[in-house]
């Protein structure tokens, strides 16, 4: 039996390292969207591997203020299908009266009334249910609703308001209910207005439970409603947007986290800030202790590493990341990495599936990629 045990243990070592060994193997990848201007959502993936979400810049639409919104559309692998989903606007607006539609199509809300009277009215599709939530009356006091991002179960809505204190926010949540109508104060952040209106201000770990606020990186719990995690030192950049996101791992404890850093400050004074050196410091986070994992520190010029993106496997033993015209995989626990593509482009958020078999990622004007890494 012993001995048994020992052939056994030998086998499952052996598959381990072969499947690593074939995970860091260089690879072709084949364009599965060939589109030009389209660009992977923040979390791309759907639950079931099979398909994902992109913006279509192409159908872009400008609203009164002048700002640009691209339409959220869905690909199914398998058929090369695609759907059009109603988008979740993002940057800095105040989505009055316009309908956002929660990840999975059921439920959709709209803000009215602002800045006078802000309410949200929610409407269920799957019954025809119908509710509002009076900012005023639940809060005491009026408030400026800006990017309410539906919880991935859409139960919840987090959403930002201005403070007396420029770029100062109040973080608010609400519990998504025809019979529970308190918003709940959480906790303060800080934000850049980024010229990119489809960046996601709030991000929703995969278990519905936290989410982080861009810009200032402050974690938040919703069951209980508290902080969790904010980085010791500031990291507001003011001198330049740095829009690509964090990514929560699938224990939804977990974030991958890089912080860029101008090595000059006084660079950003000259006209061309692409020339400037940079370097970016890569981390894990826990957000339940707050300790930090450093992985490794990205040297070169601006132009270089700005288009610089990663995310973690599904197991959390690897992270993929694009560079300087390259993707890589890297090992965690090792931190050894290794180049993933065997041809050089201009490569960006990649993105891990759920069930760890593949890899999608924006390719410069050709569209969106894919790598099997079974």
């Amino acid at each position: 039996m012993l001995i048994l045990r020992m052939v056994i243990l030998f086998c499952l070592l052996f598959l381990r390292d072969a499947n690593a060994a074939n995970l860091l193997q260089a690879k072709d990848y084949k364009i599965i969207l060939e589109k030009n201007n389209v660009f992977l959502t923040d979390n791309a993936w759907a639950r079931d591997s099979e398909s994902f979400r992109f913006f279509d810049y192409n159908l872009a639409t400008t609203d009164s203020s002048g700002k640009e919104f691209a339409p959220v559309y869905e690909f199914k692998i398998d058929t090369s299908k695609v759907v059009l989903k109603n988008a979740q606007p993002g940057g800095l607006i105040n989505t009055d009266k316009q309908l956002v539609a929660s990840e999975q199509g059921d439920k959709e809300f709209r803000v009215t009334g602002c800045p006078l009277s802000c309410k949200l009215e929610i409407h269920e599709t799957s019954n025809s249910k119908n509710y509002e939530l009076n900012v005023l009356t639940s809060i005491k006091k009026q408030l400026t609703i800006l990017v309410p991002t539906w919880s991935p179960d859409a139960n919840w809505i987090a959403f930002l308001s201005p403070t007396t204190t420029e770029r100062l926010m109040d973080v608010f949540v609400v519990r998504v209910s025809d019979t529970v109508r308190e918003i709940k104060p959480i906790g303060q952040t800080h934000i850049i207005a980024t010229e990119d209106e489809n960046t996601s201000y709030i991000n929703w770990s995969q278990d519905n439970r936290r989410f982080y606020t861009k810009d200032s990186f402050a974690v938040f719990s919703i069951d209980p409603v508290k902080e969790l995690y904010r980085p010791q030192s500031p990291l507001l950049q003011d001198v330049f947007q740095f829009n690509n996101p964090w990514k929560w791992s699938s224990d939804s404890r977990h974030i991958l986290a890089y912080v860029p850093e101008l090595v000059d400050p006084n660079c950003s004074k000259q006209e061309d800030i692409g020339i400037c050196d940079l370097k970016i410091n890569v981390y894990v986070i826990d957000t339940d202790t707050g300790d930090t994992q450093k992985l490794f520190i990205k040297h070169g010029s601006f132009n270089d590493l700005k288009n610089f993106s990663a995310d973690f496997s599904p197991d959390r033993q690897f992270i993929v990341y694009a560079e300087m015209k390259s993707l890589f995989i890297m090992n965690i626990q090792t931190k050894t990495a290794t180049k993933l593509t065997k041809k050089e482009d201009d490569y960006s958020h990649p993105s891990w599936s759920h069930d760890g078999k593949k890899i999608i990622f924006n390719v410069k004007d050709k569209g969106v990629g894919l790598i099997t890494v079974e």
